[in-house]
C-alpha cells in the first residue's frame, strides 16, 4: 500500500505540532511528530487496523481512525492500493469542529 497525505492532513499535522510545540516544548513536538510518522507507516501493511468511522449509510463511511497515544487521532480512507490521510486531530479539540472538517473535505 502507498501512503499518501492529503493537504488537509499536511496542514493539520502542522497545526498540532505547532499546538504542542507551544504548550509543552520541542522536543515533545518531535516526539508526537515520530509517535505519529510510525504508527501511519503501519498502514503501509495492515490498511484495516484503524476503526471505521462510519456506517455505510452516513456520509463518513469508508473513513476510519487511527488512536495515537490516546491523545491524536489519523482519519484516513483506503482506497484501491493507497491510504489517504485525511486529518490528523488531537481529541481535546472541540469535535464539532471536527466533525466540519471532515465535512469540507468529504464535500470538496
Amino acid at each position: 500500500m502507498e501512503i499518501v497525505w492529503t493537504e488537509y492532513a499536511i496542514d493539520s499535522l502542522f497545526s498540532l505540532l505547532s499546538f504542542v510545540k507551544s504548550q509543552w516544548g520541542e522536543a515533545k513536538a518531535y516526539d508526537v511528530r515520530i509517535q505519529i510518522q510510525k504508527e501511519v507507516l503501519l498502514l503501509e501493511r495492515y490498511p484495516l487496523i484503524g476503526t471505521c468511522l462510519g456506517e455505510k449509510t452516513t456520509s463518513f463511511a469508508g473513513i476510519r481512525t487511527l488512536i495515537i497515544k490516546k491523545k491524536n487521532k489519523v482519519f484516513y480512507s483506503v482506497k484501491g492500493n493507497r491510504v489517504y490521510i485525511i486529518l490528523v486531530w488531537d481529541v481535546r479539540q472541540d469535535p464539532k469542529v471536527l466533525e466540519a472538517l471532515l465535512n469540507r473535505y468529504l464535500n470538496k
